[in-house]
């Protein structure tokens, strides 16, 4: 179980205009606590305001679809759009 932001270098190295992958800023994996995912989803916000956005990845489970809804949902009041 992780919740593990990449490292900056390695996006840095590979984050190019015309590169034909994405990288995530954020890897949720696995059976995650509600509470850790939303601690990692909150660190991202300040990557968000930094970079213009993030790419966040997970597995489908109801629970995490739930969990990051719920904090896409609390963005815009955040100014986060």
């Amino acid at each position: 179980v992780t919740a593990s932001p990449l490292p900056e270098a390695l996006r840095a190295r590979y984050s190019g205009a015309y590169s034909p992958f994405l990288l995530a800023d954020l890897a949720l994996e696995g059976e995650i606590s509600r509470e850790d995912a939303l601690r990692a989803l909150g660190e991202l916000e300040s990557v968000a305001r930094r970079q213009g956005n993030v790419l966040v990845v997970a597995h489908a489970l109801p629970a995490m679809i739930e969990t990051i809804s719920a904090w896409a949902s609390s963005l815009k009041d955040k100014g986060i759009t």
